[in-house]
């Protein structure tokens, strides 16, 4: 049996064997030399019965856990707090203003609060940012308060914004073009609750100009400046938030040209590639007209003002200002003149015309020679002066009509659209331009080329294709003016347009003459002549009955018209004086009017002045317009095509007759007159006779005496006069002074209104005269009577009033 000994190690396991081995010895790595039999090795033993606690471990470990979650806590704590929020939901709108004529005036605001939280009045602001053109303005507001004395904001019963509550808002400053943004805050937190960029509702926001731009150049990349003396365009690029832009309605004005003789109405302006515009339908609107010229660098500044309007009638503007520099030098401008009206113009009045030849005009100006046949390279000029018109803001119209488009006549125009424009040439609706102010004169301008390879074509040939071509011939022009008062400069001419080698058609002409003969031709006639009319034809009918001649008619420069007259129906026609037959009698629907000349190949009629008796003739030599307005026979027929001018002389004075006479009665109404007033028309043997006063109900014996004076200096002449009345009474009878004061309704018309001054009984009035007693300028009244008394009526204002 083996004996068992105690296991050796720690008590009760409480400790542990530990052998240590030296591993150094002094002997290490030295000689290898040693005591026989080597050196004993001792191996040493020793016991700890201690240990580590397990407590102690714990601890330990929970004390590297706590240092590392404050180190997390430190760490997250430098975190930033995150933002309180605050759920709203929330609508603006944008509603934009117009006033009655359709024109932007400002916005109306609405914000809806539709769900979340409340918000008290007091911490509440909401910001108002305009953002115009990269310009930003921002206004503080409550929810509710007022501005500029104007009440704005909720529609609550308390300052605080609750559910279902709608804040107001108007302002007046904020234009179309503008950004508007509502920013909602809480002040106290400073927190942005809600913010929004607003939009207007569809179709209800107008057009909004982008761009303006005046261009010298504009077929060049850049835009150049313009200079005085050349012609430039005008630009702008328009659009419309809801597509509705009226594509017809985009206008410029030269605003600094208004209250000037320059001033023109508002121009359109095009997006079709017509009129200056380079792209059609690209959204940039161009207009470039022949007046769009700076004449001197008061232009220079010049505000332009632009206007666009939408389907619904919302309408836009915005404006530039004009730059202008001094352009090339011109060479010398047409000479002036010095006092006086301006010369070598025909007048009518205080209006004028008449048309040169343009390197005439460019040379010698108002001394150039008048023409009225222009070879086709030549260059047409039309001048027209006038000391009544102020400028051409209502009517400017210069129309050149085609005698070979028969009835009716179209206007002529260069190109392929035959549509009379602004900028059509050379009939145009906006055809002169301002030239210059002299001695109380407004010159205006137009002028056109005929066949001009560079500039408008070749338009006239002696075979040409119509159309757009016209043929070499005479054709007839109207002009037309009124300024913003409505008054008017209008007449009518022709022109005879020739091939360089004279070739041309010679008819239809129209031409005038002095005698039935018709070998002295002229223009100058007396308004007591007879003028002759003669109208040259491709042919002539056999017969008058195949021929119809319209309205003859003669008119001053003011639109009046002095004959406007045609022959009686046919067929043949027959008189309507004045318009007469050339040889006989000239009384009404009597004798053939139209003659036929086979040699001349002509139709020829008379106009006698003498029995014309409509407007009045223009005091003096004046011009005036001839023109026959249609003229057609079996096989031609031609409307607007003939015209002329005349020089008639009228006397310089037409002196007017009042006069009294014994009891003209008519026994079948009981009537009596006294007293007439007659009014020279052509200041030799032409009355239009007219009443004082309507007919007395009573028997009158005679007027005494009549005079006429202005006794209330108005400058129309009044009639004082005596009348005798015979019986029965009332009014009892005797002699009664009466004074017939002049006045005129609204057209004009000359009315009388009685007062009686004085009422004699017992003598008879047998002179009366007007004089100045007192030198105050308001005329006396002395009368003289058959009993040898004299005395007069002082004019202080006490006379009996009607």
């Amino acid at each position: 049996m083996m004996r068992r000994f105690p296991a050796i190690g720690p008590w009760r396991g409480r400790g542990r064997v530990i052998t240590r081995i030296s591993l150094y010895s002094v002997f290490r790595n030295q000689s290898s030399f040693s005591p026989v039999g080597g050196f004993p090795m001792h191996r040493r033993k020793s016991w700890n019965v201690t240990g580590v606690s397990e407590v102690i471990g714990t601890i330990l470990i929970l004390a590297m856990t706590v240092v590392l979650f404050a180190s997390i806590i430190l760490w997250v704590s430098t975190f930033p707090t995150p933002a309180a929020s605050v759920r709203l939901d929330m609508a603006g709108v944008e509603i934009p203003v117009y006033d009655s004529a359709g024109n932007w005036k400002g916005v109306n605001v609405t914000v809806d609060h539709k769900g979340g939280e409340a918000l008290p009045g007091f911490r509440t602001l909401l910001f108002f940012q305009v953002n115009h053109l990269g310009t930003t303005k921002v206004v503080s507001l409550k929810t509710r308060g007022t501005e500029l004395g104007v009440p704005y904001g909720i529609n609550g019963p308390d300052t605080t914004w609750d559910t279902g509550e709608t804040w107001y808002y108007s302002n007046n400053s904020v234009q179309a073009v503008d950004k508007i943004t509502i920013t909602v805050i809480d002040s106290v937190r400073s927190l942005i609750l809600w913010n929004q960029l607003l939009q207007g509702a569809a179709g209800a926001r107008p057009p909004l100009f982008l761009e303006k731009w005046a261009d010298r150049l504009p077929q060049t990349p850049t835009i150049d400046i313009l200079q005085t003396g050349q012609t430039f365009s005008v630009f702008t690029k328009v659009t419309d938030p809801d597509g509705d832009l009226r594509k017809n309605s985009v206008y410029v004005y030269f605003a600094f040209l208004y209250g000037t003789p320059g001033n023109r109405p508002p121009a359109r302006m095009y997006d079709d590639g017509t009129n200056g515009d380079l792209v059609a339908n690209d959204g940039t609107f161009s207009l470039a007209a022949t007046w769009f010229k700076p004449t001197d660098l008061t232009w220079d500044g010049g505000v332009v003002i632009f206007n666009a309007t939408d389907a619904q009638n919302h309408k836009s503007t915005s404006r530039m200002t004009l730059s202008v520099e001094p352009g090339p030098t011109q060479g010398s401008k047409p000479k002036g003149f010095g006092s006086g009206r301006p010369p070598n113009l025909n007048y009518n009045g205080l209006q004028g015309f008449n048309i040169f030849n343009g390197t005439e005009w460019d040379s010698n100006g108002f001394n150039a020679t008048e023409t009225r046949k222009f070879r086709e390279s030549e260059n047409v000029v039309v001048v027209v002066g006038s000391a009544i018109l102020k400028d051409l803001f209502g009517k400017n119209t210069f129309l050149l009509y085609d005698p070979f488009s028969g009835a009716p006549l179209t206007p002529v125009v260069y190109g392929s659209n035959k549509q009379v424009t602004t900028s059509s040439i050379p009939s145009s609706t906006n055809a002169f331009d301002f030239f210059n102010y002299s001695n109380g004169y407004n010159i205006w301008i137009y002028r056109f080329d005929l066949n001009n390879v560079s500039t408008v074509g070749i338009n006239f040939a002696k075979t040409p294709t119509r159309p757009p071509q016209y043929f070499f011939g005479a054709y007839p022009l109207d002009i037309d003016l009124i300024d913003f008062l409505g008054n008017r400069f209008a007449t009518s001419d022709t022109i005879t347009i020739t091939a360089n080698d004279g070739t041309v058609r010679n008819y239809p002409v129209l031409s005038t003459y002095r005698t039935s003969a018709y070998t002295q031709a002229t223009t100058s006639f007396n308004s007591t002549d007879v003028v002759y009319v003669q109208i040259v034809m491709k042919t002539v009918d056999a017969t008058a009955n195949t021929v119809f001649l319209g309205n003859t008619v003669i008119q001053d420069f003011f639109g009046g018209y002095q004959v406007f007259k045609s022959p009686t129906s046919g067929p043949p026609q027959h008189a309507n004086p004045p318009i007469c037959p050339v040889t006989g009698t000239c009384t009404y629907n009597t004798g053939t009017v139209i003659t036929i000349n086979n040699a001349k190949i002509a139709y020829r009629y008379a106009v006698n002045l003498t029995l014309a008796n409509q407007d009045p003739w223009v005091d003096g030599t004046q011009h005036y317009a001839l023109r026959v307005l249609s003229m057609a026979d079996s096989d031609e027929s031609y409307s607007l095509v003939l015209s002329s001018q005349l020089l008639i002389t009228a006397p310089l004075y037409r002196m007017d007759m009042v006069i009294g006479l014994d009891d003209a009665s008519n026994p079948a109404w009981g009537s009596h007159d006294i007293n007439f007033y007659f009014l020279n028309v052509n200041g030799v043997d032409k009355w239009i006779q007219n009443r004082i006063e309507p007919p007395y109900p009573k028997a009158v014996v005679r007027t005494t005496t009549i005079r006429m004076l202005d006794f209330n200096n108005d400058g129309r002449l009044d009639v004082v006069s005596s009348v005798v009345t015979g019986t029965p009474a009332p009014p009892p009878a005797g002699d009664y002074i009466n004074l017939y004061r002049q006045d005129a309704d609204q057209g004009g018309c000359i009315l009388w209104t009685r007062s009686n001054l004085d009422f004699l009984d017992t003598r008879t009035v047998t002179d009366i005269r007007p004089a100045l007693l007192n030198r105050d300028t308001a005329p006396e009244i002395v009368c003289a009577a058959d009993d040898g008394q004299v005395w007069y009526y002082l004019n202080d204002g006490t006379w009996p009033t009607p």
